[in-house]
C-alpha cells in the first residue's frame, strides 16, 4: 500500500471536518484525531484559569492548521492549483499574531464552513442574501486594503469578525428546517440546563 505524505493526510482531515454533507461523528472524530496528530507541537498550559479549547496551540501550529484548513476548502471548490495555494501561503505568511489567532477562531467556531457551505449554494441564497454578503466583504475588504493598508487596529479585527460569525449564524438559523431532498424535520440541538 503506498503510503499517504502527511500534508495530504492533514488535508484530507480538514476536508473531512469541513465537509458539511459529511455524517457530524466523522467531522467531530476527524476533528479531534487532527489535534491528537498535533499534540507534539502543543505547548502545556500551567495557569490555573481555565482555557478555552483550540487556545493553547503554538502560533507556527496555528499557522499551519489555517493553511491546511484553507487549502483544504481551496480544493474543494476546485481552486487548488499552485499559483492559488502559493498565494494563499504568501498571504497566511503575512498575517499578524493577532489576524493569525482570529483566523482560527473563525474555523474552529464554525465561522469558516458557514460560510463555505453558504458559497457552495450560491446560487440557492436569495437576492437580498447574495447583495448583503457582497456589501459586507466589500464593506470589510475595501477598508482594510485601501485605507489601512493591511494594518487594522485590533478592536477593529476583531469587530470585523464578529459582524461575519453573526451574520452566517443568521444565515444558518433561517435556512429552511426541511432540506430538498430531506422528509424529516431537522430539530437543533437540545440545549443544556
Amino acid at each position: 500500500m503506498k503510503k499517504i505524505a502527511k500534508k495530504e493526510y492533514y488535508q484530507a482531515l480538514c476536508g473531512l471536518i469541513l465537509d458539511s454533507n459529511e455524517d457530524r461523528d466523522i467531522r467531530v472524530a476527524s476533528f479531534k484525531h487532527l489535534f491528537e496528530i498535533s499534540a507534539a507541537q502543543v505547548t502545556k498550559y500551567v495557569d490555573k484559569h481555565p482555557v478555552p479549547q483550540a487556545k493553547n496551540l503554538p502560533l507556527a501550529a496555528i499557522k499551519q492548521m489555517v493553511g491546511l484548513a484553507y487549502q483544504a476548502i481551496l480544493k474543494k471548490l476546485g481552486k487548488d492549483d499552485s499559483h492559488t495555494l502559493t498565494v494563499l501561503k504568501t498571504a497566511i505568511e503575512h498575517l499578524s499574531e493577532h489576524e493569525l489567532k482570529l483566523e482560527w477562531q473563525a474555523i474552529t467556531d464554525g465561522t469558516v464552513s458557514s460560510i463555505v457551505d453558504t458559497m457552495l449554494n450560491w446560487g440557492e441564497q436569495s437576492d437580498r442574501t447574495k447583495q448583503d454578503i457582497q456589501n459586507i466583504f466589500e464593506g470589510l475588504a475595501v477598508p482594510y486594503f485601501r485605507d489601512y493598508k493591511g494594518k487594522v487596529p485590533k478592536e477593529d479585527l476583531e469587530f470585523a469578525h464578529q459582524v461575519v460569525r453573526d451574520y452566517f449564524k443568521g444565515i444558518k438559523r433561517t435556512e429552511p428546517a426541511l432540506k430538498e431532498g430531506s422528509k424529516t424535520l431537522l430539530l437543533p440541538a437540545k440545549k443544556s440546563k
